[in-house]
């Protein structure tokens, strides 16, 4: 978080991200672009934390 920036000002998700494997427990791996990769976030992630990406029409 930037220094100064209010915390709840930042967005709550980030992506559109692909699924690129169901592991049918409720587990899903996304393709997590390089940067996300490098500071360490992993890319399998449980349905809960998953939403489905509704485009904004504005």
């Amino acid at each position: 978080l930037p220094k100064g920036t209010a915390r709840k000002l930042i967005p709550k998700f980030i992506g559109p991200y692909w699924i690129i494997n169901d592991f049918r427990n409720n587990l899903f791996c996304v393709e997590l672009p390089a940067h996300l990769q490098q500071r360490g976030v992993h890319n399998v992630f449980h349905a809960l934390l998953l939403r489905i990406y509704v485009p904004n029409d504005d």
